[in-house]
């Protein structure tokens, strides 16, 4: 691609800079010195070594790389950038920086339902629940995240409040919705909804491949 030209056409360097990034056999170092040698990278191609750092060793290079997308590049980040930003804030040590990029976006459902979950993880469960009820449609990852942030919280009545809130709502659940209401269930040792949630499965054919605690 060197002797050709090609690396330098940011779609074809961008097809090139993916595998290199996020495959199995990826070396995240090699991928960053190739980014740095795109002229002119596009936005998936910013996008894609976000990603890769938000699940590296050192996901506060997300945070860099995106700060130097906002100011250096002609881009602006969109509804894929952010959601694995908020990935790599998602740590209480990194709290303030999950805050900082919450106040920067627009309403977006994928990027309120990441903030779910980064609220959830750094134990702000007050700010996830109000993030959960701002968001105008909520889809069953909404719903799951709330749900499953109130189990971790240890708020378990909560989590089987929300989830009755949302047969209310008629939002079908899946087979993760089920996981964490069950767990709820055997923590807060609620044998009579967990019999009640288990018959739920059976009825609706929900397939149950997951495990739980």
């Amino acid at each position: 691609m060197l002797s050709t030209d090609f690396f330098f056409d940011p779609y074809s360097a961008s097809k090139l800079f993916t595998p290199c990034a996020l495959s199995t056999f990826s070396s995240l170092e090699y991928a960053r010195k190739m980014f740095d040698q795109i002229p002119q990278p596009n936005l998936y191609t910013w996008n894609t070594l976000i990603r890769a750092y938000s699940s590296s060793d050192e996901p506060i290079q997300s945070f860099m790389i995106f700060l130097q997308l906002v100011y250096n590049s002609p881009y602006f980040p969109n509804e894929f950038t952010l959601p694995f930003v908020i990935k790599a804030a998602a740590r209480p040590v990194q709290f303030r920086v999950g805050q900082a990029i919450h106040g920067m976006f627009e309403d977006d459902l994928v990027i309120s339902n990441s903030l779910i979950h980064f609220y959830a993880v750094c134990g702000d469960l007050a700010m996830a629940y109000c993030v959960f009820v701002m968001i105008g449609k909520k889809d069953v990852v909404s719903w799951n995240s709330m749900i499953s942030g109130f189990v971790e919280g240890g708020f378990f009545e909560k989590a089987i409040e929300l989830y009755r809130e949302m047969e209310v709502e008629n939002v079908k659940p899946d087979e993760v919705t089920m996981v964490v209401v069950l767990s709820a269930c055997a923590k807060k040792r609620d044998l009579e909804f967990g019999i009640w949630v288990s018959s739920h499965i059976e009825k609706n054919g929900i397939k149950m491949d997951l495990t739980f605690e």
